[in-house]
């Protein structure tokens, strides 16, 4: 299998373009391969056995970053989600760590290929390391979410891509501009109708891949409490004011929301 080399920035991170965003991290993670794992454009630098690193998962991409050579740019690599077929988790056994099973469309010349298209076979991609559950699921909700074809991830080996939404947003808009055009509009409109501010629900809708308004519920209840862009500014108490007791929806959280939504359905239904 070829993977695609990129660069990482001055700390070791990968670079993201607008609408790209990450959405989970394993440090100490190990890539291995079906077959053998070379790079390309090529280079001086190949993948050793059991080679560690991290691996990050964003909207866009699965990357494994060589921290092992930083601050060279070593055997860092991407695997762009559009060429995966699924993903699979081999359980651990006795004291080895779980082994995340990626399954990768490859072309004639063993290049990750763009779904279907020119493929000719299916390898594996495996990343090892513990507690890869969260990680799977990520994954899972980014593959189903299929935010690459609404963007295109940063440049990164020099192969241009094609045009995106994004180019509709006019230089030196806002980052709140560039989420809207990769949210689902009527997961949005269902939040605010339960009462999110929009911009909070723009951002369920972005972190949860617009997977449903069940996630994206679950999302805001556990990030009630976070600062957020687009939050009005708070003005600080008067001298000796009580604070003002914080004011939670109605029936405690997700189940209440939810609970609340089955009931004015039930009533329209009257």
């Amino acid at each position: 299998m070829l993977l695609e080399r990129i660069t990482l920035d001055a700390i070791g991170r990968p670079i993201l373009s607008a609408g790209e965003y990450q959405k989970a991290e394993l440090d100490q993670a190990q890539i291995d391969f079906e077959t053998a794992g070379t790079l390309w454009p090529e280079g001086n630098e190949g993948f050793q056995d059991n080679q560690m690193g991290r691996a990050i998962l964003t909207s866009h991409r699965l990357i494994w970053a060589d921290t092992s050579a930083f601050p060279r740019q070593g055997c860092s690599c991407q695997l762009r989600l559009s060429t995966v077929h699924q993903v699979q988790l081999k359980a651990s056994m006795m004291l080895r760590s779980p082994k995340l099973r990626v399954h990768v469309y490859l072309d004639e010349h063993s290049k990750p290929a763009e779904d279907r298209k020119g493929s000719v076979r299916v390898e594996q991609l495996k990343i090892v390391a513990p507690h890869m559950t969260s990680f799977l699921d990520s994954m899972r909700s980014a593959l189903q979410s299929r935010l690459w074809e609404r963007s295109q991830p940063a440049e990164t080996s020099g192969h241009p891509h094609t045009s995106s939404p994004l180019a509709a947003v006019a230089p030196g808009s806002s980052s709140a501009a560039v989420d809207e055009l990769l949210v689902d509009n009527q997961l949005v409109s269902m939040l605010v109708a339960m009462g999110f501010p929009k911009h909070r629900a723009v951002r369920a809708a972005l972190e949860t891949g617009n997977t449903g308004p069940e996630q994206a519920v679950h999302w805001l209840a556990e990030h009630e409490n976070d600062a957020m862009e687009g939050d009005p500014a708070t003005p600080p108490p008067a001298v000796g004011s009580s604070p003002v007791p914080s004011v939670r929806l109605q029936g405690a959280g997700v189940a209440g929301i939810l609970r609340r939504e089955a009931q004015l359905a039930a009533r329209n239904d009257e």
